[in-house]
């Protein structure tokens, strides 16, 4: 009778772990690739390249997992002339859609890289306890800012 009573609840706190932590370790390797992919624009190999974002893209894409559908990460690249000039509008566009600018900028350009992806959770109740809106995903965001190396032109 008390395992009656005590499974579910026991069972939402193991399953409660499980997802929060999926979904941390997703967002940290998010983390490593936009940095890794950034390291292309800041040194101004995907801006000499035939495609700057095909670069970018496949550098990202590269560092990521099997598990992430890399055609669903969505990439925001934005260049300013100086940090005081960084403004960035919201990540989510109307309709709850990402922006997807790429302007990589050029040798001493400040960037901004801003990666999304929207996780799905595996188990339905606990989707719509942490996903803030009451859908079953939440969006994992990376944000990286820099300031493009001398690279030649």
């Amino acid at each position: 009778m008390e395992m009656a009573l005590i499974a579910p609840v026991f069972l939402l706190l193991i399953f409660g772990v499980i997802e929060l932590g999926t979904m941390l370790h997703l967002n940290t390797v998010l983390d490593g690739a936009v940095q890794d992919a950034g390291r292309v624009i800041r040194t101004g190999a995907a801006q000499q390249s035939a495609s700057a974002l095909t670069t970018f893209r496949t550098k990202l894409c590269d560092k990521l997992p099997s598990a992430v559908n890399c055609a669903s990460v969505a990439t925001d690249v934005r260049a300013f002339p100086n940090f005081n000039a960084v403004s960035l509008p919201p990540a989510l566009g109307a309709g709850g859609t990402p922006s997807t600018t790429f302007i990589p900028g050029t040798a001493g350009s400040i960037v901004t890289i801003r990666a999304l992806y929207r996780y799905e959770f595996s188990t339905p109740f606990i989707g719509h306890l942490l996903s803030g809106d009451g859908s079953n995903g939440r969006w994992l965001m990376s944000t990286i800012v820099f300031r493009n190396e001398p690279f030649g032109s």
